[in-house]
């Protein structure tokens, strides 16, 4: 894409050569989120300032531009993994981790198992702690479900940014539900998006 400026008639009045006269042009550009733009990408800029008289535009390159995008991570483990029965308490808990960047935007889905009842319905219990500072952000979550399988998720209008280095703890309580048939295996698969640009 092509920006250009046109000055029109540029009157010089200083007719002291020993100061340089100068022109700033200072402007804003994004990357764009797309496949051509991954991490580790680098991007240059080329320049070109032509006026009345010159034989051909003067071209100035610029240093390139690396482009660097948050890592976010999950970590995820359950209170007991084998030798559960019907009516056991089971604690999920999971581990974001933002390096690199800022993350902006986070949302967090979890689509619990069928035979994991959540404690305290139908708000649920868990907690979501915030760190560095220990903060607590259980009301950017929420569970969703009139009957199992529930999902825990973000709100809707969750706002959640981390920096690097920044973590989210979060823990939420259940039990194994009566329903559940003998030798069942309860999968659990969390998922969280993020995005490079703040809105």
């Amino acid at each position: 894409e092509t920006l250009t400026f046109n000055f029109g008639n540029v009157n010089n009045t200083d007719s002291d050569n020993t100061v340089a006269e100068t022109v700033t042009i200072v402007y804003r550009a994004i990357v764009t989120n797309v496949v051509g733009n991954q991490a580790g990408t680098t991007l240059n800029n080329t320049a070109e300032i032509s006026w009345v008289g010159m034989p051909s535009p003067v071209t100035v390159i610029t240093p390139n531009v690396t482009v660097v995008e948050p890592v976010v991570t999950i970590v995820k483990n359950a209170s007991a993994s084998t030798a559960l029965d019907a009516g056991d308490p089971l604690v999920y808990n999971f581990t974001i981790t933002s390096s690199v960047t800022n993350a902006y935007d986070l949302t967090f889905s979890d689509p619990l198992p069928l035979y994991f009842t959540p404690d305290s319905l139908p708000a649920g219990s868990f907690t979501a702690t915030r760190n560095p500072g220990a903060v607590d952000i259980s009301a950017q979550f929420q569970l969703v479900g009139a009957s199992a399988p529930y999902t825990f998720q973000t709100i809707p209008a969750a706002n959640i940014d981390l920096l690097p280095g920044d973590t989210i703890t979060i823990a939420i309580n259940g039990t194994i539900s009566y329903a559940a048939p003998a030798n069942a295996t309860l999968t659990n698969t969390a998922t969280v998006y993020w995005t490079s640009l703040d809105d």
